[in-house]
């Protein structure tokens, strides 16, 4: 039985490559984050330009563990866990980052 994940630590992760940012790139869906400044369809569009830049912020953070403070924020929007469920109650939701 593998150890659960609440013992393990996460701090070895595989670095990206060209090839699999671009792929990751290109599941990105069009509407992007609110307190994304760069919207998704600019990033697929500069990839050729600014893909091995991207790269390499990627794969520092990855390997050095620092991430950076404006990658730290998100909007926090509740969904309800199931339709119809009561939703005067807190626990009918889940939170979901956008």
């Amino acid at each position: 039985c593998p150890e659960p994940i609440l013992h393990r630590s996460l701090d070895n992760f595989d670095l990206l490559s060209l090839s699999s940012l671009e792929n990751l790139l290109s599941a990105l869906k069009p509407s992007g984050s609110p307190v994304d400044p760069v919207p998704p369809h600019l990033l697929k569009e500069t990839y050729s330009v600014t893909g091995p830049l991207m790269l390499s912020i990627i794969n520092n953070s990855l390997s050095t563990g620092v991430v950076p403070r404006a990658f730290k924020h998100a909007v926090v929007q509740p969904v309800l866990k199931k339709p119809g469920l009561d939703t005067s109650v807190m626990s009918n939701f889940r939170p979901i980052s956008k």
